[in-house]
């Protein structure tokens, strides 16, 4: 296990966590030739895959030896490489050379870019005060909107090297970009304040070296990386510990890790670096590094692990401070754990300037550079936030939208729940005020605004990672789609989602551009699979502070199916799609004519049956195709642990840290099954009985584990048998075990290690079986059979039956005599009742019945008796004793004041007489009453 975790640190050390940055900048940069002829280029890409390219849209590279720009090529193996061709000013570029050329995207470290955003993502679904905002409507897909609020403390690190100081800025400088809040401010600390509506503050982190809150500054030995767009994991935490034990001396570090679990998350305490240099999303000086977040477990403050951090440089291309929308970028990865908005796979513009987390980083407004005046959060990123509670019409009316900073309600949200919860539209209006000031330096100073519609796919990428907005990992070449793209009201000027363009200002729909949004319009208010929402907006106003329109929804028909659960047992049942939880919702509506499955599980210690209703039946899924209002019922019974293996006569213990449980979703033979505890690291469940040798035992067994590691494992008399199984194990025979003679202990024991878990994490068993034998012998002098349930067996030969069941069998035999004969008991029977014994097959058994000859006295009409004396003691006063044609050797003596008749010569079952006589062999006495003979002879 040491082994293990120690192999697991190093994998994360080497590997890191996360890797994270913004896109490059959109504005063009003026680059001069060794010759003195100057031209202009424009960064593409990100830290992932990034390249330059003139305004004619050639792509270039600089010779480091000659200092030149030349014309890239893109070689064998998918890099780019210098063609050898100079980039000349008064010249157009070779006419065989392709434009736009793009070199391969380190798909190795993009891997790496998921697991922050993931773990952010997790951290805020495991908070137990993370619980969705009022009017927060969530959907069933992955991106489920969790609020983010409260106070996060920052603090900025400037890192000055060896060969490169700050000296342009200042802490001060720094501060007041980062932390002021004053009214009017461009900060980030006032970004977040402004956009969650003063729910999340970002305070300056408190320490000793100057009168400049929240930002040190440090000195180190080391020279600056200046790697630029490369990034090398052991170089980066190696100036990042270097640094970090040099703010140490001002930072009490351990005093934020108030959970003391030696870690310091961003709940408690981000670090943000920012080196002396310049920043190369934004500019073509040296030395530089581009802007991102990273992770790991190699960087340490003062003992404490700091596991995400975040970088950029100092400068932009014009030698001025770089300004905060980066920074902002970079903290909404990290404090709030937001995906990248921007097309990562580089083929399309994705959100562009109309968020923070894509182009909008870069927001300026005229005259500014980019970056200053980042554009205010997209509606989609402020409702997964739960800083925004969008209005969601559920009948048509009247639209009326200020911007939307101005409330938290200033966004409309389009959807039908019946048809999808996880896909659905955002209106938002932009206007030219606040941070969308920063819109007016790509769109114009004449841009007025309008209506932003954003069609959300919440289900698009994968689970709390990075892809959201990926067009490749979304695959929208193959009819796929991202996750949050705006609905472009014309694309006769720009097309954001065919091209690299970050939109502009005929994207808006308003009166004179698009003023009708619907079913039917182009663009058009349709589901991606095509389908019609009937979402509508006409009558759009003209570009306002406060927009107007109507809206149209027509809600579709839909029918009501119940559940409802019948039974000894208890369980639950669900659907797909979801509404009905019964637990406690056991009615929902769904869509007319739509397929719903219904899916049952018994609770503990009881199984599902079957379902009756809705033309279904069985235990499997029920699906009902919902034309009219439906019942279903689900049947659930209690069962044993016994009965879940097969074994039902045998009683099942379970201990452990938890009890194993019969249950039905999961079973080999397609009834039930018995399942392990659900148990933490380091615990057990186990479950035992006790079995009597000797025999041979089979059973099925499953596992779905952590392989390797978490194991099920079987044991006689607490010796385990093999090395039991591990990982995603299905169901598996395990037979011709040898069970020795004499009483032993079986146990299963599911078990875990001391960190963490995969797939189910448990263990399954079922039908256990170990043949055990029934002896059934016959006796006595009368004759009669035994039958034997289960099988129907009926034994009738004095020699006996065998018969052969599985262990915990319950059999039931009951004996029936023959003719005249009668029954005289049991022996081995534990539980005799009369005629009927009941046994449980724990072992091999032997039970005698005892058949009696057939009575030779019989009162007329009435019962039967062994002897003449029994039969005078039962008769009536006028009754007929009959005898069977046979001797009767004893004395008879009447001594009971009644009239009887002794009537012989009759057949032995007194079907009638036989024409002879009976012989009385002894004393006939009659002391009283009165006695009348027939056919007998008295010796």
């Amino acid at each position: 296990m040491l082994n293990r975790i120690l192999i697991f640190f190093i994998c994360i050390s080497l590997f890191a966590t996360q890797l994270h940055a913004g896109p490059a900048s959109p504005d063009l940069i003026e680059v001069t030739q060794p010759d003195g002829s100057s031209f202009k280029i424009r960064k593409h890409g990100d830290e992932f895959q990034n390249w330059t390219e003139t305004e004619t849209g050639h792509t270039v590279l600089k010779n480091l030896k000659t200092k030149e720009w030349e014309y890239a090529v893109k070689n064998s193996d998918g890099s780019l490489g210098l063609s050898g061709q100079k980039v000349s000013p008064q010249q157009k570029a070779p006419t065989d050379l392709p434009k736009h050329l793009k070199p391969q995207r380190n798909t190795e470290a993009e891997k790496l870019l998921s697991e922050h955003i993931r773990n952010t993502y997790q951290q805020r679904l495991n908070q137990t005060s993370a619980t969705p905002s009022t009017g927060v409507s969530t959907g069933a897909g992955d991106w489920v909107p969790v609020p983010v609020s409260g106070n996060r403390n920052l603090l900025i690190v400037l890192v000055n090297f060896a060969d490169r100081t700050m000296t342009t800025t200042t802490p001060a400088s720094w501060s007041a970009k980062i932390f002021d809040t004053a009214a009017g401010a461009k900060s980030v600390a006032k970004y977040f304040k402004d956009n969650s509506f003063s729910t999340l503050n970002v305070l300056p982190a408190a320490h000793t070296q100057s009168a400049t809150p929240g930002v040190v500054s440090v000195t180190i030995a080391d020279n600056h990386p200046n790697s630029g767009k490369s990034f090398d994991y052991t170089s980066e935490t190696t100036v990042l510990n270097h640094a970090l034990a040099q703010a140490a001396s001002y930072v009490n570090f351990p005093s934020f890790d108030t959970n003391n679990n030696g870690t310091l998350e961003q709940s408690e305490l981000s670090i943000y670096f920012i080196y002396a240099g310049y920043e190369d999303s934004g500019s073509d000086k040296t030395p530089k590094i581009w802007a991102h977040a990273w992770g790991g477990y190699s960087v340490l403050a003062s003992g404490k692990y700091v596991t995400r951090w975040a970088i950029n440089g100092e400068l932009n291309n014009a030698d001025v401070q770089h300004p905060m929308g980066v920074i902002a970028h970079e903290l909404g990865h990290a404090l709030c754990g937001l995906p990248d908005l921007y097309d990562t796979s580089d083929t399309n513009g994705g959100m562009g300037h109309f968020s923070l987390m894509a182009g909008g980083s870069w927001g300026a407004d005229i005259g500014e550079y980019g970056g200053v005046t980042p554009t205010a959060l997209d509606a989609w990123t402020r409702e997964y936030l739960g800083w925004a509670t969008p209005i969601t019409p559920t009948t048509s009316g009247a639209l009326s939208l200020a911007h939307p900073l101005s409330s938290q309600s200033a966004v409309y949200k389009f959807v039908s729940p019946l048809i999808s919860s996880s896909e659905y539209f955002l209106v938002e209006n932009r206007q030219p005020t606040g941070w969308d000031l920063g819109l007016r330096g790509y769109l114009g100073s004449g841009w007025l605004g309008g209506l932003l519609i954003t069609h959300i796919d919440i289900t698009s990428g994968t689970a709390g990672s990075n892809d959201i907005n990926s067009y490749t990992a979304n695959n929208v070449a193959g009819g796929g789609h991202q996750g949050v793209v705006p609905v472009q009201a014309s694309t006769a000027s720009c097309n954001m989602l065919t091209t690299l363009s970050r939109g502009c200002s005929t994207t808006f729909y308003y009166s004179g551009n698009n003023a009708s949004w619907g079913p039917s319009t182009t663009p058009n208010s349709n589901y991606y699979s095509s389908a019609a929402t009937n979402f509508s907006l006409t009558g759009i106003s003209a570009q306002a502070a406060t927009m107007t329109g109507s809206f149209s929804f027509t809600p579709p028909v839909t029918k009501t199916l119940t559940v409802s659960k019948s039974g000894t047992g208890s369980g639950t049942v669900s659907s797909s799609p979801a509404g009905i939880s019964c637990g406690s919702t056991c009615s929902a509506n769904f869509l007319q004519n739509e397929n719903v499955t219904l899916t049952a599980a018994g609770d503990a210690g009881s199984i599902f049956t079957g379902w009756s209703g809705g033309n279904c039946s069985g235990t499997g899924t029920c699906t009902v195709s919902l034309a009219d209002d439906t019942a279903v019922t689900a049947t659930f019974v209690t069962t044993t642990l016994g009965e879940a293996l097969n074994i039902p006569g045998i009683t099942v213990t379970t201990s452990g840290n938890a009890n194993w449980f019969p249950e039905s979703s999961t079973s080999h033979d397609g009834s039930s099954a018995a399942q392990s505890g659900d148990i933490n690291d380091n615990q057990t469940s186990s479950m035992q009985f006790t079995v009597h040798g000797p025999g041979t035992l089979s059973f099925w067994w499953k596992a779905s584990s952590e392989s390797g590691f978490d194991y099920l494992k079987f044991y006689i008399d607490g010796v385990a048998q093999g090395s039991g199984i591990s990982g995603t194990v299905d169901w598996t025979p395990v037979s011709g075990i040898t069970i020795p003679t004499g009483t032993h202990t079986l146990s299963w024991i599911y078990s875990k290690d001391g960190s963490m878990s995969s797939g189910s994490d448990a263990g399954w068993v079922d039908q256990i079986f170990m043949e055990q034998t029934l002896d059934v012998f016959i006796q006595g002098a009368g004759s009669g059979t035994v039958l034997m349930n289960p099988y129907s067996i009926n034994c009738s030969t004095s020699g006996g039956c065998a018969t052969n069941y599985n262990l915990g069998t319950l059999v039931t035999l009951i004996a029936t005599p023959s003719g005249s004969s009668t029954f005289g008991g049991w022996n081995g029977c534990t539980t005799p009742s009369g005629t009927t014994c009941n046994l449980i097959m724990d072992e091999r058994k032997s039970v005698t019945a005892t058949f009696n000859a057939p009575h030779k006295v019989k009162i007329y009409n009435g019962a039967s008796y062994e002897t003449i004396s029994d039969g005078y003691e039962a008769a009536n006063s006028g009754d007929v004793i009959m005898l069977a044609q046979d001797t009767f050797a004893s004395d008879l003596i009447l001594n009971i004041n009644k009239a009887v008749t002794l009537s012989g010569g009759w057949y032995p079952d007194f079907h009638g007489t036989t024409g002879l006589y009976s012989d009385l062999q002894g004393i006939l006495t009659v002391a009283n009453g009165s006695l009348t003979v027939e056919n007998l002879i008295i010796k």
